[in-house]
């Protein structure tokens, strides 16, 4: 089997501190010691976190990726094996719960369907406050089983 590029590499690394529980990325955290205000807050979703991490280990102030290595060996020891380990038959990082109280919009949630099958790609857009990440969301955990891998992916910025 042929080494795993960088990419790959990185990809892994974020998948698997991702499926951390919370308290097992804060010791990651804890022990790393990242600048203080470098980090989201613990309130912010994971993977912004994790983001964020991987920036600054990657960085010339960093750690380095390797020190995240080792030290998420240590932390996630305490972890069985089936919680940290990566599924690579499926990957899902939506980091926000479903909206119990999302009603409606069947009319988008079919109109994005049908572009995502047919073209395999979609966007939606419109004014802020409309409710475009929540039909995402939806969308997402209503067509959880039919996709592979499912990323959120933030494009704000060209970070990470």
């Amino acid at each position: 089997m042929p080494p795993s590029s960088p990419f790959e590499e990185r990809l892994n690394l974020m998948s698997r501190m991702n499926a951390l529980p919370l308290a097992t990325f804060n010791k990651l955290v804890f022990v790393l010691s990242p600048p203080p205000g470098l980090l989201p807050p613990p309130s912010a979703p994971q993977s912004d976190r994790v983001c964020a991490l991987m920036e600054w280990a990657r960085g010339t102030g960093g750690c380095g990726l390797e020190r995240v290595i080792s030290v998420l060996e240590v932390v996630s020891s305490t972890v069985s094996q089936e919680q940290t380990s990566v599924n690579l038959e499926r990957l899902w990082n939506v980091p926000y719960e479903r909206n119990a109280f999302f009603t409606g919009r069947d009319t988008q949630l079919g109109q994005l369907h049908e572009a995502l099958q047919n073209v395999g790609k979609a966007a939606v857009s419109g004014m802020p406050g409309v409710g475009k990440t929540q039909l995402a969301i939806e969308y997402a955990y209503l067509q959880r089983e039919e996709y592979r891998y499912v990323f959120w992916v933030k494009a704000e910025t060209q970070k990470c």
